[in-house]
């Protein structure tokens, strides 16, 4: 397993010559062994901890592009670790599945909240858990920004992740006025953090996340082109596909 060195300074963003890395954080050593023999038949690489304190230990060494992580731990359990993850300007562009045998709405719900990306109940689907891992890594990819070399406080990494997670469940109906009052902000004020991040009309900036969304679907290999489009709020699916042609500068293919 390949270490590679990192720091507090370090961006966690995937570099196009590095395969993906995942930190699988389970006390279960069998769970563990499953989810590393998954990660291995993807051709990304892994890295283990047992706990949430082994595996920030871990993030001090080694990058991860994504984190899959148990809830019910010894020593710092999986929400503790979320909690702490989401909360440093580090870490919290790391995409977070949560694999956990609490399968209660209460729990998932708060664990959402707190800026979990996936959640998955145990036991779970090998192919459900694959085209997750899938679709997180490819989102990752394709849209989160280095936002460390951009911005200097941690509210405003906490703004794009606010942001994005709003663009994701209001994707068909996604509203300046509904992502403001969302994220406690003016009208003004949200059109002026997302000048300071990207310089682009709002809806310019959601045309470009649908695209990144279904390009991640269509990558992770589960959906095909119609119904990445669908998926990602597009109607049309020859302007679906102009569009995508014009960002990413090929035609969509399954």
């Amino acid at each position: 397993m390949l270490v590679r060195p990192a720091s507090k300074h370090t961006s966690y963003l995937l570099s196009p010559f590095m395969s993906p890395t995942i930190l699988i954080v389970e006390d279960d050593p069998g769970v563990r062994e499953t989810v590393a023999d998954l990660v291995t038949a993807l051709d990304y690489e892994y890295t283990m901890a047992s706990n949430g304190k082994e595996a920030l230990d871990r993030l001090e060494m080694e990058r991860a592009d994504l984190i899959i992580s148990d809830i019910m731990m010894p020593i710092m359990d999986g929400q503790q670790l979320l909690r702490i993850l989401k909360s440093d300007k580090n870490l919290c562009t790391i995409p977070v599945l949560i694999l956990t045998a609490k399968a209660d709405l209460d729990t998932k719900i708060e664990t959402y909240e707190m800026g979990a990306d996936g959640y998955l109940v145990k036991p779970f689907d090998l192919k459900e858990l694959s085209f997750k891992v899938k679709y997180l890594i490819n989102i990752k990819e394709n849209l989160i920004k280095d936002l460390a070399n951009d911005t200097e406080s941690e509210p405003e990494w906490k703004f794009i992740l606010a942001l994005h997670a709003y663009l994701e469940s209001n994707i068909r109906n996604a509203d300046i006025e509904s992502v403001a009052q969302k994220l406690n902000l003016t009208k003004s004020g949200f059109y002026k953090k997302l000048k300071r991040y990207s310089n682009q009309p709002f809806q310019s900036y959601v045309h470009v996340y649908k695209l990144a969304k279904a390009k991640a679907l269509i990558d992770s290999g589960k959906c095909d082109v119609s119904e990445a489009a669908d998926r990602s709020g597009f109607e049309n699916i020859d302007f679906f596909s102009e569009s995508y042609h014009h960002q990413f500068g090929v035609a969509p293919k399954s």
